[in-house]
């Protein structure tokens, strides 16, 4: 007879909460991301366009 191994440890919990902060990070970056292309880089829409199109794509959204 084995014994069970609970699912909620302390390291699932920490695993779990690593991957919120890295996918919470994409989110933010997305809104904040087009600001800084076209005021600091001075690009135009589309290089905007294609930055943005290209972070769709990388992050499966």
């Amino acid at each position: 007879m084995s014994l069970k191994q609970p699912l909620w440890t302390k390291n699932f919990l920490l695993i779990c909460v690593a991957n919120l902060m890295v996918f919470t990070s994409f989110y933010f970056l997305l809104p904040t991301l087009p600001v800084f292309v076209t005021e600091v880089l001075k690009g135009d829409e589309s290089i905007l366009a294609k930055q943005t199109n290209l972070h769709y794509h990388i992050t499966g959204n």
